[in-house]
């Protein structure tokens, strides 16, 4: 379920500006634009203004709690290719939010690369292997 959450929200971010131009819409919760005086508005500019950079920052903190929970997964994961791609979408995911920290990304989004995608090809394959389920507990 965290993954899923992760990802939807991974997907939010990345199209926060593209989403208010295009449809109208903005994902944002309400409470939190108001705890930094932030308005829909606010993100169809051509810059990033500190209040904004707040808002999105705690978003990348708390999206970026949910993928360490979400990184406990593997492990319940009996069968290798279903481990493997779960692993792989794990490290695509946090190589995304780092960027988004990194980057101004309402006026830019970046986008997986081929050398993301590789990295996180490799990355995946290390933890399938790293994270093979032990025991007899709960198990997929």
């Amino acid at each position: 379920e965290q993954l899923c959450i992760v990802l939807q929200l991974v997907n939010h971010l990345g199209d926060i500006k593209q989403d208010l131009s295009r449809l109208g819409r903005c994902y944002i919760p309400q409470d939190m634009m108001q705890k930094y005086g932030v308005r829909p508005s606010d993100f169809g500019l051509n810059y990033t203004s500190s209040a904004v950079r707040e808002l999105l920052d705690e978003m990348l903190s708390r999206t970026g709690a949910m993928l360490k929970e979400a990184a406990l997964l593997p492990v319940l994961i009996r069968n290798f290719r279903l481990r493997f791609n779960i692993c792989v979408i794990l490290s695509l995911t946090n190589s995304m939010l780092q960027k988004y920290k990194r980057t101004a990304f309402l006026q830019n989004p970046p986008r997986p690369n081929m050398t993301d995608r590789l990295k996180a090809f490799c990355r995946g394959m290390i933890q399938a292997f790293r994270n093979r389920p032990e025991g007899q507990g709960r198990v997929l």
